[in-house]
């Protein structure tokens, strides 16, 4: 028993430092500035009007989203999963977004995918769990499409 133990902590050890590097490279993969091309709530295509002009900025584990005439919504990724299909991303509570209207704390868990200067990403409003797939179609699920305009 003790040597299984032990066993499993070696293991342990031994992942940690490759998993903290595919981390670290994943975060670099997604820094930069995206530009909103296409969004989703429901499965069903938003009008242009409503998602056009919005940006994401990714900076280490700094999000911010921007649209027109709106303020910066922030988030800061507090755990990122590389093992799942699709990828998922935990997010902290920002407390300056406490004091923003209709902000829900706690309730972040994005999923994504990244390919080449495209990232989906996709959530659940105000849902407690990870979406099951990232191109969205369940109630409450809002599907972001972004194209990379700026590498950082």
């Amino acid at each position: 028993m003790v040597t299984s133990a032990v066993s499993l902590a070696a293991l342990v050890l031994a992942t940690a430092p490759r998993l903290a590097r595919d981390v670290a490279a994943e975060v670099g993969r997604l820094d930069g500035e995206w530009e909103c091309v296409g969004m989703t709530e429901d499965g069903k295509p938003l009008p242009r009007g409503g998602w056009e002009g919005m940006r994401l900025t990714v900076h280490g584990r700094d999000w911010t989203l921007t649209s027109r005439g709106a303020s910066d919504f922030r988030m800061q990724a507090a755990a990122m999963d590389l093992r799942r299909t699709p990828k998922r991303l935990q997010f902290r509570d920002d407390p300056a977004m406490l004091l923003q209207p209709n902000y829900v704390p706690g309730r972040y868990r994005w999923v994504y995918a990244l390919d080449g200067d495209t990232l989906k990403a996709s959530h659940k409003a105000g849902g407690p769990d990870f979406p099951a797939r990232v191109d969205g179609g369940d109630e409450g699920q809002i599907c972001f499409e972004y194209r990379r305009v700026k590498k950082r």
